[in-house]
């Protein structure tokens, strides 16, 4: 299986690995990167963290969040890929989710799911 991940913690890039061992995973933690490779690579399966840069509740409008990478897949080769948004930031989640979830140009599968990391432990 071919995943992407579009994540800026490294806990919780670890986990992933963990997650999906002896997966092809494609992991990015910059929208302008994310879109590169989102235009060039067919993925099964991407997931998206909104507040990048290590910042958090970040206002949707900057460049560098994955609601800019949530807009730009229909426009890819995977607009039929399953997503799954995984930040903490619900307000960003939920917009992500229903533009894609509304999007006549993305017919994949959308979900919305809190993923992190406590003390070594995996939270979903």
């Amino acid at each position: 299986m071919r995943i992407f991940i579009l994540e800026d913690s490294p806990e919780r890039i670890t986990a992933f690995f963990q997650m999906f061992d002896g997966q092809n995973i494609t992991v990015t933690n910059t929208a302008i990167s994310a879109k590169t490779i989102l235009d060039n690579q067919r993925f099964d399966m991407i997931f998206l963290d909104h507040d990048l840069g290590g910042q958090t509740f970040v206002d949707s409008e900057c460049e560098n969040t994955g609601w800019q990478i949530a807009k730009h897949i229909p426009k890819t080769s995977n607009c039929n890929t399953r997503v799954l948004i995984h930040s903490w930031n619900s307000p960003a989640a939920s917009r992500m989710n229903d533009f894609l979830t509304y999007s006549e140009d993305f017919t994949g599968r959308v979900e919305s799911k809190m993923f992190g990391t406590f003390d070594g432990c995996i939270l979903y």
